[in-house]
C-alpha cells in the first residue's frame, strides 16, 4: 500500500523533464551501485536513526493482531533501503501516477519471496555465509554498473535504439 502511494507520487513527478531524463535513471543506478558496495562491505553503509519510525514499529508490535501488522507494514516501507530508493526512481520513466503505483506494487510483490525467506532464516537463527553475501553484492553491483553504462535513448527519438537492442532489417 505504501509502496504504491510512493510510486504514484514518483510517477507524477516524472512529468518534470530533468527527473525523467537519463539523469534520473542514472541516480537509480548510482543508488543500486552504492547499496551493492555497502552490502559487500566495500564501503561503509549509510546509517540513519529515525526515531518516529522506531516508535511506529514499537506501537505496531504492542498493538498486535491484524491492525498491528498493518501499522508495522506501513512503517517498514519507510525504513531506509537502497533497493527501495532505486526502485522509486524508476516510476519517473512512466511519467504517470498509475504507472508509478503499478511499478512499485510489482516491486513489492517481486521482493516478497526473498524477504519472507530471509525473515524465516533469521527467525531460525540461520546465518548467511560471507561468500553468499559477497556473491549477492557482486550480482547487484553488476546490475548497477550496467545501468550506469547504458546509453540512454531520448524518448522523443523513435529511430534511436540502444546497441543491445539493435536488430537487422530483414528484406
Amino acid at each position: 500500500m505504501t509502496y504504491s502511494a510512493l510510486g504514484a507520487v514518483m510517477g507524477g513527478l516524472g512529468s518534470i523533464p530533468w527527473l525523467s531524463s537519463p539523469w534520473g535513471l542514472g541516480l537509480s543506478a548510482l543508488i543500486i551501485t552504492w547499496f551493492a558496495l555497502s552490502l559487500g562491505g566495500w564501503v561503509k553503509p549509510v546509517e540513519a536513526r529515525i526515531p518516529f519510525l522506531a516508535r511506529g514499529l514499537r506501537f505496531g508490535h504492542r498493538l498486535g493482531g491484524p491492525m498491528g501488522s498493518l501499522v508495522v507494514g506501513f512503517v517498514t516501507a519507510w525504513l531506509p533501503c537502497g533497493l527501495v530508493y532505486a526502485a522509486l526512481s524508476l516510476p519517473l520513466v512512466g511519467q504517470s501516477a498509475w504507472q508509478g503505483a503499478l511499478a512499485m506494487v510489482l516491486f513489492g510483490l517481486g521482493t516478497t519471496p526473498l524477504l519472507t525467506a530471509t525473515s524465516v532464516g533469521v527467525q531460525k537463527g540461520l546465518r548467511v555465509h560471507p561468500w553468499v553475501r559477497k556473491g549477492m553484492a557482486v550480482a547487484i553491483l553488476a546490475a548497477g554498473l550496467y545501468g550506469l553504462a547504458q546509453r540512454h535513448v531520448p524518448a522523443d527519438d523513435p529511430d534511436a535504439v540502444p546497441a543491445c537492442h539493435e536488430v537487422e532489417e530483414v528484406i
